[in-house]
């Protein structure tokens, strides 16, 4: 029997935050239950939930120094029911709670590296961020980016030619370049 209702039943927390997270238990009134159970054995979490009146919900709380104690890792946990007669009802069973190191700090220091911070160069001086570099403007090629580039990858070669022969400028009509063989030719089927 599940009387607990949460949209999400996974539980999550950062090392050093506060975690506080409502059970609510419908189905049963507050005044027959005689306490409520949290329980993680390979977290070797065991503790009470205290009633929430303003939340109508039992609350699950670890401190910032609760939750640095945490090993980091994913384990999982059950929540059980004792109601006053003795009778002992498991509400969730099995299911997920992570303990997640802190990435993120507090501090600026820790956001500097040793070099950046002795290195970094005063407001207006000596600010040698490049600018972003522009690709030259094409001759009118559009297409591949590798298009325009000789065998051995030289922008300087267009279409593998040796440098002393110029390819037509084709950019302007309707006729494409025949293909070239390896060594940089025209290959249009004739010796």
């Amino acid at each position: 029997m599940n009387c607990c209702k949460e949209t999400d039943n996974a539980i999550r927390v950062i090392k050093g935050d506060v975690l506080e997270v409502y059970f609510v238990v419908d189905d049963v009134e507050v005044e027959y239950i005689e306490r409520v159970i949290f329980s993680s054995i390979s977290a070797k979490i065991l503790c009470d939930l205290p009633y929430s009146e303003e939340q109508e919900a039992f609350c699950l709380r670890f401190t910032s120094k609760m939750s640095n104690l945490l090993p980091a890792g994913f384990y999982t946990y059950d929540l059980t029911l004792e109601l006053k007669g003795g009778t002992t009802l498991t509400l969730m069973h099995g299911e997920e709670f992570t303990v997640f190191k802190k990435k993120n700090s507090l501090f600026v220091e820790d956001y500097l590296d040793e070099e950046q911070d002795n290195d970094k160069p005063e407001d207006g001086e000596g600010n040698e961020t490049e600018e972003p570099i522009e690709p030259p403007a094409d001759e009118g090629d559009e297409g591949d980016d590798n298009e325009g580039k000789g065998d051995d990858g030289d922008d300087n070669n267009k279409g593998g030619n040796d440098g002393d022969e110029k390819e037509p400028d084709t950019s302007g009509g309707d006729e494409t370049t025949p293909p070239t063989t390896d060594n940089g030719e025209e290959n249009n089927g004739s010796d």
